[in-house]
């Protein structure tokens, strides 16, 4: 990843099954466990280009869950008033 771009956090919740599966393909892989999850959300972003899926609808999903969370905050907002 370049140095430049914007680093975001992201929590989320797995299953103790998930996570170990993930921390041994990490250590398999000498890469962390963060660079791990990385590599296989980006792979499977690739996989979908190759299945035809336009990269611009992985971009609008990405505008809609903003547009949301912005809804939410509105709303959260209003309600104080």
């Amino acid at each position: 990843m370049a140095e430049d771009q914007t680093k975001l956090q992201f929590r989320i919740r797995m299953t103790p099954e998930v996570k170990a599966a993930i921390v041994a393909a990490a250590a398999r892989n000498n890469r962390s466990i963060n660079a791990e999850i990385l590599a296989r959300l980006e792979e499977s972003f690739q996989s979908g280009r190759a299945l035809g899926i336009d990269p611009k609808d992985v971009e609008i999903v990405d505008i809609l869950e903003e547009l949301e969370r912005l809804k939410s905050k509105v709303a959260k907002l209003s309600r104080k008033k």
